[in-house]
């Protein structure tokens, strides 16, 4: 026998499930952001003959950015962000949370590291460092398979505790080569100067032309948001499904007031994200 209100509880708690999943993407997609502004505060620290990139798309692929890359006397960092939660450690050679492998961050560092290499292939592969930085202290150091593992505590060290390979022209050309490349992944295209055209803004401090992230304008930021706009829109159209099983409305009336709490929802983000 059928109970009073029963699929108006079935469309709520389908609902709340919804919104309970998209909840964590969000809040994952926050704790990511907050990782990387963490990882930018130590990069901050580098003096001014290194450049420091900040959430740059990945070169060849269009949905992929990469967190950082620092370029300096000591070679090409390729850096990927991590805050993960529990006990991380390396184990014969394996890195690994709370006890399971986690070989694929090894493998996206040295991917995005042959990514970035490839906007500069007159230079040595080796040149592009491809490091995984956890935040916070306790977390494990070590080099697996060519991926420098470190956390914000010892990420200067591991980039400053290198051998200097780059001369001072060379870092000068290459920081211009590849700052150059990376803002064209980024923003819409402008045209290269050559020669003597070419403007003199290799040589300006490193400081100046360090993109300035913002937390309301990454794509992080703008994921959540739009995701917390979902998950309040499907507890509104949950409601708006309820009441009209319950007040006999007409369908397309519920249609009409879900679909306008979807519009509300959707450019309530985008204001806030435009801020």
């Amino acid at each position: 026998m059928s109970t009073a209100g029963g699929s108006a509880d079935d469309v709520a708690r389908r609902a709340r499930e919804k919104a309970e999943r998209l909840l964590r993407y969000a809040e994952q997609f926050e704790k990511g952001a907050a990782g990387e502004q963490a990882v930018q505060a130590v990069l901050d620290q580098l003096g001014p003959e290194w450049i420091v990139l900040h959430d740059v798309r990945w070169p060849g692929r269009s949905r992929a950015n990469i967190d950082h890359v620092a370029v300096g006397p000591t070679g090409v960092f390729v850096i990927d962000a991590k805050q993960w939660s529990g006990t991380v450690t390396v184990s014969r050679g394996v890195l690994r949370q709370n006890g399971y492998a986690r070989t694929n961050a090894v493998d996206g560092a040295h991917d995005a590291a042959r990514a970035v290499a490839t906007l500069v292939p007159s230079l040595d592969p080796a040149v592009f460092v491809p490091v995984v930085c956890f935040v916070g202290d306790g977390r494990p150091t070590a080099r697996l398979g060519g991926v420098d593992v470190c956390s914000t505590s010892t990420l200067l060290r591991t980039l400053l505790d290198r051998p200097r390979i780059l001369s001072p022209e060379r870092l000068t050309s290459l920081r211009f080569e590849i700052e150059l490349s990376m803002r064209s992944a980024t923003a819409p295209a402008v045209p290269v100067p050559t020669g003597s055209s070419a403007p003199p803004r290799a040589s300006r401090p490193s400081r100046d032309t360090r993109p300035v992230r913002r937390g309301g304008t990454s794509p992080s930021h703008l994921v959540a948001r739009l995701a917390i706009a979902l998950v309040l829109w499907l507890v509104a159209s949950a409601l708006f499904r309820a009441a009209g099983t319950v007040l006999h409305l007409p369908d397309g009336a519920v249609t009409l007031l879900t679909f306008t709490a979807l519009v509300v929802m959707l450019l309530s983000a985008a204001l806030r994200t435009g801020r």
